[in-house]
């Protein structure tokens, strides 16, 4: 392939990724806890070049009842595991996108990319 080519294909490869950094980042990931009365919702942030991509945290819920019946443990632990089921939400997400763009690279490279 010639260095043209290549380079319009890195182009094209980085303007997927940023498309994709796009719709990850409009997305909200609730996780959830205590059946469902506690709730942490994360934000996806898109990475900086040459960076790791960071996730944050942008919402919680508790219903009322729940918080006024739950010890201050059992709060803390819900809120806890909400935000590892969110946290885990989103970074399955990201991994799922990031494959398929791994996999448009390769195709793209004629198969010189190493398959996820």
């Amino acid at each position: 392939m010639d260095q043209m080519a290549m380079l319009k294909k890195a182009q094209e490869i980085a303007t997927k990724k940023m498309a994709m950094d796009k719709e990850l980042a409009q997305q909200d990931y609730v996780g959830e806890a205590a059946g469902g009365n506690v709730k942490v919702t994360v934000k996806y942030v898109p990475p900086l070049p040459m960076q790791q991509p960071g996730y944050e945290g942008s919402k919680v819920d508790i219903d009322e009842a729940y918080l006024q019946n739950a010890s201050s443990e059992e709060l803390s632990d819900a809120v806890a595991e909400a935000l590892r089921d969110a946290y885990k939400k989103c970074t399955t997400e990201v991994a799922m996108k990031l494959a398929e763009l791994t996999k448009d690279l390769g195709s793209m490279m004629g198969g010189m990319a190493a398959a996820q």
